[in-house]
């Protein structure tokens, strides 16, 4: 295994941190491809899955691979795939500051097309991004793992109707050698943290509006804190709706976001800018 880098383990408490979960870090021994795995650590061996990361020539590469216990979570993603595999294709299918290849395919069938209800025999998720010099070897993996949970999260949720609960692990204490499986699941899913971090790494944290980066305003106080504003607020969407993360959500500052509030509906983008410009 090679060295980790300081900004490696960055990467890591940061995803962690923006998705509130516990990920744990594991060597590969005996895989010449693969040099480590990441888990969360409350779906543990032999039950959960684990991503297993390579490093190549300026790209990083992901794949999926199940516990040999695992049979129980397969069966949940069977259940929950079809009422949210428009959560999974829109993380897909938004956009990112590197290209990313996604290779998501169920019993040899790409996700988008998979309409099958029965059993599933085989899962293959893979995923590749490539970056186009040195300086952003740290922030194509930081994008590609938050990519990688936010398409496997979903799977977990199983009330997507219920309202004001944050995403929480739920271990059962019974566990047995087959497992009795822990659930992640994230109510309330059009403000999850799962979109909010995935739009924070398209755009970073700087306000959309007046430009204000509040690290650089109030130092170490300032640092990572942001609003991210609805473009349609939830309160008017009469239906659920699946939220493309770059392109519906919008990092504003607590002053710009107040501002485009003050309106009904809220003003746009472009109004605040001009506002600003003015």
């Amino acid at each position: 295994m090679k060295m980790l880098h300081k900004e490696f383990e960055a990467v890591l408490n940061d995803v962690a941190n923006s998705l509130g979960l516990s990920i744990s870090l594991e060597k590969i021994k005996n895989d010449p491809q693969y040099d480590f795995s990441l888990r969360v650590t409350a779906l543990d061996k032999p039950s959960g899955l684990r991503l297993k990361i390579s490093e190549g020539l300026l790209s990083w590469e992901i794949i999926l691979e199940l516990d040999h216990f695992a049979g129980d979570l397969l069966r949940l993603f069977q259940s929950t795939f079809l009422s949210r595999k428009t959560d999974v294709i829109s993380v897909r299918n938004a956009s990112y500051r590197f290209p990313v290849k996604f290779d998501f395919k169920v019993n040899g069938e790409d996700i988008e097309e998979f309409e099958n209800p029965g059993p599933w025999n085989e899962l293959i998720f893979k995923l590749q991004v490539r970056y186009p010099a040195e300086e952003n070897k740290f922030k194509a993996f930081k994008e590609l793992l938050l990519v990688a949970f936010c398409s496997i999260l979903p799977l977990f949720t199983e009330d997507p109707t219920r309202e004001n609960e944050e995403m929480v692990l739920i271990i059962d204490e019974n566990w047995e050698e087959e497992g009795a499986l822990s659930r992640i699941m994230s109510n309330k899913y059009e403000r999850s943290k799962l979109n909010r971090s995935l739009c924070l790494a398209y755009f970073g944290f700087e306000c959309q509006g007046c430009g204000i980066l509040m690290e650089a305003k109030y130092g170490p106080l300032g640092k990572e804190v942001i609003h991210v504003h609805h473009l349609v607020p939830v309160s008017k969407m009469t239906e659920t709706k699946i939220l493309n993360p770059t392109k519906d959500l919008i990092p504003l500052c607590p002053n710009c976001h107040v501002i485009v509030h003050r309106s009904e509906p809220p003003i746009s983008i472009e109004e605040l800018k001009t506002i600003l410009a003015n």
